[in-house]
Parts: structure tokens; C-alpha cells; sequence
């Protein structure tokens, strides 16, 4: 599923697409899909925490902002509907422009991701 919606004045591009072991997550402002990232998450048996591992494949590895983007969506997810748990990884391609990413955008943009994500969730 694709939206769109405008962030500080540039059109960014989401897209969710749910497999049986992975969520493919783009989210770009920019006509490529910028940096890969694979996420997933453990749980500890002892305390039942979860720990969100989140891995660089390609792209950017200076820019220390998109991993923590990253973290943000998969914890909100995981406590939002349960579907990103452990066993459940999650593939990013994140490409946004500098003014795309301060604090409010990331917010507007998680909370799409998050609406789009949920909404998958409901049909499936």
C-alpha cells in the first residue's frame, strides 16, 4: 500500500508491503530509495524486553538520525498492533532530503507509515 503526503514542502512516498516474514517499508523524498535497512527484534526470556536490532546495508552510514527513525517505528508498531515481533523483521529504504528530516517531520512521517502499516494489518 502507497501513500503520499507532503513534509516541509516536499512530496514524500510511503510504502508498505507486508510478506508472510518480513515488512518492506519505503519512505523517500528522493528518486531513489537511499539507505537499506533490516530491523528485527528479541525478546529476552529473563526479563521480556525487547531489544530492536537495526543493521545498515547500504547507504549512509554517517547519518546517525535514520537508524533511530528506524528504532521509533518498529517499537511504535510492535506496541501498536503486536505485528512487528519477534520473528517478524522488517526491510527500510529510507531516502529523504536534509529539511525532511527534523523532528516534526519524523513524527509526520511515522504516524503515515504507522496509519498505512495498521490498515495492512486490518485486511490481512
Amino acid at each position: 500500500m502507497t501513500s503520499t503526503i507532503l513534509v516541509n514542502s516536499n512530496p514524500t512516498t510511503l510504502t508498505v508491503q507486508l510478506f508472510t516474514d518480513r515488512v518492506l517499508i519505503t519512505i523517500t523524498q528522493l528518486p531513489a530509495f537511499g539507505t537499506i535497512l533490516t530491523s528485527s527484534i528479541t525478546t529476552s526470556q529473563a526479563s521480556s524486553k525487547d531489544t530492536y536490532n537495526i543493521n545498515i546495508l547500504l547507504g549512509r552510514r554517517d547519518d546517525d538520525i535514520i537508524p533511530i527513525f528506524v528504532r521509533q517505528i518498529m517499537e511504535k508498531a510492535s506496541i501498536f498492533d503486536g505485528g512487528l515481533k519477534e520473528g517478524r523483521n522488517a526491510i527500510f529504504m529510507i531516502g529523504l532530503k536534509e529539511e525532511g528530516k527534523g523532528r516534526e517531520a519524523f513524527v509526520e512521517i511515522s504516524n503515515e507509515v504507522l496509519r498505512v502499516y495498521h490498515e495492512l494489518m486490518l485486511k490481512y
